[in-house]
């Protein structure tokens, strides 16, 4: 087996939907899509045509699971690479701005400006009413000589966008990788500490994880090669390999980057299922069993499980509020439609998977809870539940990457657009949500 190749990660997490609406799943995007007519103006009042399906009477959580495709919004920048919401908020990113618009009006709420336009990543954390840019720029040596790359960090308030910390980490390239500019993307935060995994597009080098200290500026530190799969509050776990040589799975301190454990050598290729307090489950090939397998390694030591088989190595995974998490398998070696499965953590194994004799799997474009929002390639938007796998609602209107009590924002075309979310009316028509549920009470 030692003569099998090497194989990278296709980062599906964040390219799926981009794919999706780039090809318009083969047959456009007008008429079939994460909404249905992305063309259409927006209306300024209620829909003028309700959603054609059915809303379920009951969710798993109270998180919307119908839009209102008439009545979408679309954003005037370009553009825009990435967005997310807070409670009352809806963001986008383009190279240079962020731009918050407050709900449900959608008016500019606040904008932050890339000193370099250089943004490179948006995260958020919509319990904690947190946001996180990242900027990443690069200052090539003179000749032969390493550059410098600087890794930028802001954290800010979601609902004002006032600034609470910034700090630049600057470190040097990789002088056995490529000299080209490097990005970045932020893969966890842990309290003041932000972990980020970095590579140069396209060189085929390796990955450094680099983790910046909002609360100490002046010890930011690196480690190559590691591409990272998870973090923990006293963790990352990385892959060493490379598209070269083959790797291991190693854990690293969050605070000094020294290695504390090492395990499953031989790895070709890895991704994360997910973790829990006391340990991280990882999908990976390697060059000794024929095909991929799922293996649990326990924090404490990397002690592995015994490895369960799989049909792909390459997992995207998104948590829901239990102990499931739900993942989308690419490179299917049975087939050339992506599966999409339910893997409970706490039993190690798969609780539900798509397709089946009798259903489809959905693109899955976003987790919140316990449901699970995806597309047909058909354009029908679909919610499932998260621990189950089966229908919540079908037809729904949309399938955004990002949503809130209000509604959903999704990507077509580096533009973004708004949909409302829409709840069953007492006249069995569809309703707009005036007032966010979220909202503290008044009086």
């Amino acid at each position: 087996m030692a003569s099998r190749t090497l194989r990278t990660r296709s980062l599906i997490g964040t390219t799926l939907v981009a794919l999706a609406l780039s090809t318009g799943l083969a047959s456009g995007l007008s008429g079939c899509s994460l909404i249905k007519d992305p063309a259409a103006r927006p209306h300024p009042g209620g829909p003028s045509v309700s959603p054609t399906g059915p809303v379920a009477s009951a969710s798993p959580t109270s998180a919307p699971i119908a839009f209102a495709e008439k009545d979408q919004r679309r954003f005037p920048e370009e553009g825009v690479r990435t967005a997310a919401v807070g409670r009352d908020v809806v963001l986008t990113m383009t190279d240079s701005t962020v731009i918050a618009r407050s709900l449900p009006e959608l008016d500019t709420a606040y904008s932050l400006s890339a000193a370099e336009d250089r943004f490179t990543d948006l995260w958020t954390d919509p319990p904690a009413g947190i946001g996180y840019t990242l900027e990443v720029s690069t200052d090539a040596g003179s000749g032969t000589a390493v550059g410098r790359e600087h890794y930028a960090v802001q954290r800010f308030d979601l609902e004002t966008g006032e600034i609470a910390e910034t700090v630049t980490a600057t470190l040097p390239q990789d002088p056995g990788g490529s000299a080209s500019d490097a990005t970045a993307r932020i893969a966890g935060v842990e309290g003041d500490r932000v972990v980020l995994d970095s590579w140069v597009p396209g060189a085929g080098s390796s990955h450094t994880v680099v983790v910046v200290d909002l609360a100490n500026r002046a010890r930011p530190w690196q480690a190559r090669p590691a591409q990272v799969l998870a973090a923990t509050d006293d963790l990352v776990v990385v892959d060493t390999g490379t598209t070269e040589v083959a790797g291991r799975i190693e854990a690293l301190d969050l605070r000094t980057g020294r290695r504390q454990w090492a395990a499953l050598p031989g790895t070709l290729g890895a991704t994360a299922v997910g973790t829990t307090d006391d340990a991280v489950t990882i999908a990976r090939d390697d060059n000794v069993f024929p095909d991929a397998t799922v293996t649990r390694l326990q924090l404490a030591d990397g002690t592995p499980s015994k490895p369960v088989p799989a049909t792909a190595w390459d997992w995207s995974c998104t948590p829901t509020a239990g102990t499931v998490t739900v993942c989308t398998l690419a490179d299917n070696d049975q087939g050339d439609t992506d599966r999409v499965v339910g893997w409970d953590l706490a039993s190690d194994r798969r609780v539900w998977s798509l397709p089946t004799a009798n259903r489809f799997a959905p693109i899955v474009t976003a987790v919140r809870g316990n449901l699970v929002y995806g597309l047909l390639d058909s354009g029908q938007g679909v919610v499932l539940d998260g621990v189950t796998g089966e229908d919540v609602a079908g037809d729904t209107g949309g399938a955004p990457m990002a949503l809130n009590d209000w509604g959903g924002v999704l990507l077509y075309d580096g533009t973004a657009l708004f949909l409302p979310a829409t709840t069953p009316s007492k006249d069995g028509g569809r309703d707009f949500p005036t007032e966010s549920p979220t909202a503290p009470p008044t009086g």
